[in-house]
């Protein structure tokens, strides 16, 4: 079963070398934003999908009084959830078509953006469900133009294919994979995040570590991608703590919000990993936040890689400038990988994200592991394969002592 897994993973790695994932066009930065509404169509409806907090909050005001400035039109969706659903995706659809839009703009969270890219998937297929699009490639004719402005530093999916959707019905969360939802542009205006609060702050940009790390520490990346990974991770480790501290801190906002972006394009070829497919499970079992769990998991899975991974993540040690204790260890590549797992649980304690998740219940880990690994293979190129057992193991480490 592993070889035959191992043999799928390397044809596809040979594939996508051949194949050339979009870009989005990139605004960073303070006048991000009007720069982007610059370029909008003006005889175009857009359908602006909206976190629902930011738009009753009068915190999309920003964006949206730009909009006008510009003479946009355009017409706002905010019926989704943190965890957007297949039924929230079919509201979506009959708004864009009811208004007659030829184009979508998300603003927002991941959420935010996940409903768009569903909404832009279901307006290529109107036969065919957004269940029906879960894996690769699976969404077709054209999609509508489509931008992403987050408001987070952490899910990437700015620059990602992917968008996750849950599954009500049978409390999963899957993902629809297409170069197609690509965004076309990515809108990076750091102010948007300086209200963030200190825990979703913690939680996002924790999410951006995991991509960056799976990503690197998988078994295939480019150049690009891996140079993409590193200085993600960098970026996180230096200025993820300075921006839960203080909120108000331009530089460390902005450099997490690259941070998020740089991961998210180098997951989009290298792929995620165990972690996620943990997450995942996780949030649709349980509603548990995505950001939190990947936090959670991100130690404990790196942990039990093992020497798989200890030369990678003795790279990532030396490039983000760890500072050594001075003792010849310090060449040691399991001292330096130790020291990378133990400085994301560091980073995890000071910023209040627990080592356990409370929801979990000890008769449901056969379940979690079932969708772990229906998830995770064939198409994840995780360093280390698991076993049912070993992936038990990993959920018992992340359960609370009382129940273990």
């Amino acid at each position: 079963m592993k070889t035959l897994v191992r043999i799928y993973q390397f044809v596809f790695a040979l594939i996508s070398k051949l194949l050339i994932i979009p870009k989005p066009v990139l605004y960073d930065g303070e006048k991000s934003v009007s720069e982007f509404t610059g370029t909008l169509r003006r005889e175009v409806n857009y359908l602006l999908v909206c976190d629902p907090y930011l738009y009753s909050s009068g915190k999309a005001g920003g964006v949206t009084g730009r909009l006008d400035n510009s003479g946009i039109n355009y017409f706002v969706f905010t019926d989704f959830s943190s965890n957007p659903s297949v039924e929230e995706v079919e509201a979506g659809i009959t708004e864009f078509t009811h208004h007659n839009c030829k184009g979508i703009i998300a603003l927002g969270g991941g959420s935010a953006i996940d409903c768009a890219k569903g909404i832009a998937a279901r307006s290529a297929c109107r036969r065919k469900s957004i269940i029906k699009m879960k894996g690769l490639f699976k969404v077709c004719g054209k999609t509508p133009y489509l931008a992403a402005i987050p408001t987070t530093s952490g899910t990437g999916s700015e620059a990602t294919v992917a968008a996750v959707i849950s599954d009500r019905e049978k409390h999963l969360k899957f993902a629809v994979n297409s170069f197609k939802l690509v965004p076309d542009a990515a809108v990076l205006d750091y102010s948007l995040t300086l209200s963030l609060p200190p825990d979703i702050t913690a939680s996002t940009g924790m999410d951006a570590l995991t991509h960056a790390l799976e990503a690197f520490t998988n078994l295939y990346h480019t150049k690009e991608t891996r140079a993409l990974a590193l200085d993600a991770a960098k970026l996180i480790f230096e200025n993820i703590y300075k921006a839960y501290k203080n909120g108000s801190d331009t530089e460390a906002r902005r450099n997490m919000a690259l941070a998020a972006f740089y991961a998210g394009r180098a997951f989009t070829h290298d792929y995620v990993g165990y972690i996620h497919a943990v997450a995942h499970s996780l949030g649709g079992l349980y509603g548990v936040p995505h950001g939190l769990a990947n936090a959670v998991v991100l130690p404990v899975v790196m942990e039990a890689y093992g020497n798989k991974i200890h030369k990678k993540l003795a790279q990532v040690y030396d490039y983000c400038n760890f500072e050594s204790s001075g003792n010849a260890a310090d060449t040691d590549n399991a001292y330096k990988a130790v020291s990378v797992i133990d400085r994301i649980r560091e980073l995890n304690m000071k910023m209040g994200i627990p080592d356990s998740i409370k929801e979990i219940r000890k008769q449901d880990i056969p379940e979690i592991v079932s969708m772990i690994l229906k998830e995770s293979l064939p198409e994840y190129p995780v360093p280390v394969l698991f076993n049912r057992k070993e992936l038990s193991g990993i959920i018992n480490k992340i359960m609370p002592e009382e129940i273990q």
